[in-house]
């Protein structure tokens, strides 16, 4: 499995995880996402949101 980074947890309510990213570490996200908010159609951001909750996807540079 690749690594997306240093990830901290800063708070674990049973709810909400909140995680925190050193500085300069370089963080990963699934790369439907990435080319669907670089594009702006709304259509493809929401199959990424699919492909995401599957578990199945690529990773790709956070920009």
């Amino acid at each position: 499995m690749e690594r997306t980074g240093p990830a901290r947890v800063v708070a674990d309510t049973g709810e909400v995880l909140v995680t925190a990213y050193a500085v300069r570490a370089e963080a990963m996200w699934p790369a439907l996402y990435a080319k669907a908010r670089a594009g702006g159609d709304r259509s493809v951001r929401t199959e990424a949101f699919d492909t995401t909750a599957t578990g199945e996807w690529q990773r790709a540079p956070r920009s």
